[in-house]
């Protein structure tokens, strides 16, 4: 996910630090975004990072990081310029190691069974090569890493997929082969949307490919994919009965526990990297040039 965004904004330093190892899988960033009070609107942090010497004081509390106990980096958002108008302006970006002294962590589990965790920043000093981009400039850094991440969500198209596949082989065995005009044309849009998603989701990765921003696409793709997941998940159910809402685990679960999968990853999708909400008014402002009125997607 950071990736792209190093390679557009990190220094030549930076690029020739970390884009090899990245590439070859040898370095792990989490993400140090959300807060209390900032969730789907990143301009609201205030974990802040004040300027001290040659390095940077960070101080605050994110929520939601995803493998801060493994990760070699977090890819941190804070306020650097509190007085900044608008308040965006006064974010920056840094890659702060987590080993750094003064950073720690707890541990909490989400609606899919796996951890996330609530981070701690008291008074980690970096040194300035942590920041990424310009000091005030974090906002455009984030929006690629962000469109990257989101991108990553679209590609759960093909989990959606194989769920889709096993649950047609189960119909197909239980009804003898023949479906009824009402499964046809559930099954027959089902197909439709993934494909439609899939789309998308190669779309998003083109933009960013020829080094756009990706936002717009990468919102469009977001959607689609969160929503899929949870419509196959649920079609799953009414076609097949209630034993489709079994976990893997249990001896009586259908299509190997996928709609139950499907349909928690999909509510979670649907709200983690920025709710879908957000994402329908980045399309409309980004993508349709439509007034911006109260929505956060300026």
């Amino acid at each position: 996910m950071v990736a792209p965004a190093i390679a557009r904004f990190g220094t030549a330093a930076q690029k020739a630090r970390w884009m090899p190892q990245l590439m070859r899988a040898e370095v792990t960033f989490c993400l140090g975004y959300s807060e209390s009070c900032a969730g789907s609107d990143l301009a609201a942090i205030r974990t802040s990072a004040r300027r001290k010497g040659d390095c940077w004081v960070i101080r605050g509390e994110k929520l939601w990081t995803t493998a801060a106990d493994k990760a070699d980096y977090v890819w941190l958002a804070a306020l650097t310029d509190p007085q900044a108008v608008p308040r965006h302006a006064g974010i920056s970006v840094f890659a702060v190691p987590m080993s750094s002294e003064g950073i720690s962590y707890r541990a909490s589990s989400n609606l899919n069974g796996t951890q996330f965790y609530t981070v701690t920043y008291d008074d980690v000093h970096v040194t300035s090569d942590a920041l990424v981009g310009e000091a005030g400039k974090g906002w455009a850094v984030i929006g690629q890493a962000l469109a990257a991440e989101r991108a990553v969500f679209g590609g759960t198209v093909g989990r959606a997929c194989r769920v889709f596949d096993e649950m047609a082989c189960q119909l197909h065995a239980a009804r003898g082969g023949q479906f009824d005009a009402s499964t046809q044309d559930v099954m027959g849009t089902l197909a439709a949307e993934i494909e439609l998603a899939r789309q998308l989701s190669l779309g998003t990765i083109e933009a960013l490919q020829a080094g756009n921003s990706g936002l717009v696409p990468a919102a469009m793709s977001k959607i689609s994919a969160s929503q899929l997941l949870q419509r196959i998940g649920v079609k799953a159910v009414e076609l097949l009965g209630p034993n489709a809402l079994l976990d893997i685990d249990t001896g009586d679960a259908l299509i190997h526990g996928g709609a139950q999968d499907l349909i928690r990853q999909g509510i979670m999708f649907s709200i983690a990297g920025g709710t879908n909400e957000i994402q329908r008014g980045i399309i409309a402002v980004r993508g349709l040039s439509l007034p911006a009125g109260l929505t956060a997607a300026k």
